[in-house]
């Protein structure tokens, strides 16, 4: 298992060779930077998505100005 919590830099530094399989799960704004480092993963044998979609920035799709400028 690896778990990715730090999306101050979107470098992956992790030798996926070991693996068989690769399996993402991804949480609240994990979907999102999920979304933005897919080719930097290994082939994926499955995708769930909680809490969170791809477009977390977008005015109809995701958060709200308001929130966003909240932050």
């Amino acid at each position: 298992m690896v778990i990715f919590y730090d999306y101050s830099d979107l470098e992956i530094d992790f030798d996926f060779s070991s693996y068989r399989k690769f399996y993402l799960l991804a949480f609240s704004s994990g979907v999102f930077v999920s979304a933005l480092i897919k080719d930097k993963l290994p082939k994926l044998s499955l995708t769930v998505a909680a809490n969170g979609n791809i477009n977390l920035f977008d005015q109809n799709l995701g958060l709200d100005d308001f929130i966003v400028k909240l932050f």
